[in-house]
């Protein structure tokens, strides 16, 4: 809302003003870095916008980014591992990001994916524990990893404040998500992504949002046999393209998932928004 209201109060002030165009080249992609994650695992766990994404934001910039040169800038400026993409396949054709899984291997990093609907939390608990589990892995193994939606704020800000949880680095949920957002300013957006964090922490024998506790996990890292698992939905499964040493499988998900119409009609007609 406050983004909203500060691009509203723009356009009043400069109505003839031209659009803002932002490329890869006049802004190189970015990453706000999660400090505590590297203090605690060794590896660096960084947040950042769509790379080559191509949108009409709601303060009028038109963002022109490149996908390859994004990337590249990725693995060879901030030595990057691997990309963790919380976009549905619609949304990443609606920004015109085509064929995203090959580019990132192309560019050699991993691709993880775990599609979440702008604004919303991940539909199925144990996949997003499957994501987390293979980011701590990463970043335990001295790995660098990055993690975006469309940008870089609420559905990564709500899975960067899980692995936070996951690493020990915080012991509430109230604690994970003021820290994501000293990083990233407006990190973890809705109310929803928040209950969502006291929802993994509960899991995790930890803290929620008022200091209230959750369900314990099981010995093997899955939720206690009193906590009754979500129906897990094809496509909003945990994707990932190829395993890493060291990396969590992905529980038998298939490595390629087509979105159902109703998740490509939920994300059609998007524009601009902080995701």
């Amino acid at each position: 809302m406050r983004r909203y209201l500060e691009s509203e109060i723009s356009k009043a002030l400069n109505p003839n003003a031209a659009p803002k165009t932002v490329t890869s080249e006049s802004h190189p992609l970015n990453v706000s870095w999660i400090e505590p994650c590297q203090i605690a695992a060794g590896g660096r766990l960084g947040l950042t916008s769509c790379p080559g994404k191509h949108i009409s934001a709601r303060d009028g910039t038109l963002y022109r980014r490149d996908l390859h040169a994004d990337l590249a800038r990725l693995r060879q400026v901030h030595g990057v591992h691997a990309v963790v993409c919380l976009l549905p396949e619609a949304e990443l054709r609606y920004l015109k990001v085509r064929n995203y899984a090959a580019a990132v291997e192309k560019h050699d990093m991993e691709y993880l994916q775990l599609p979440i609907i702008e604004m919303t939390a991940p539909s199925d608990l144990l996949l997003a524990i499957s994501l987390v589990e293979a980011v701590a892995a990463h970043l335990q193994a001295g790995r660098t990893v990055i993690m975006h939606c469309k940008c870089g704020v609420g559905r990564a800000g709500l899975m960067a404040a899980c692995v936070l949880l996951r690493l020990g680095v915080c012991s509430s949920a109230a604690e994970a998500i003021a820290t994501v957002r000293r990083h990233r300013r407006g990190a973890v957006e809705s109310r929803r992504q928040e209950a969502f964090v006291a929802t993994y922490c509960g899991a995790l024998g930890g803290s929620g949002l008022d200091g209230g506790g959750g369900g314990d996990l099981d010995a093997k890292g899955g939720l206690g046999a009193d906590v009754a698992p979500p129906p897990v939905s094809i496509s909003e499964g945990f994707v990932r393209q190829r395993s890493l040493p060291g990396v969590v499988a992905s529980s038998g998900v298939a490595t390629s998932v087509e979105p159902t119409e109703a998740l490509a009609t939920a994300t059609e007609g998007m524009h601009g928004g902080d995701g």
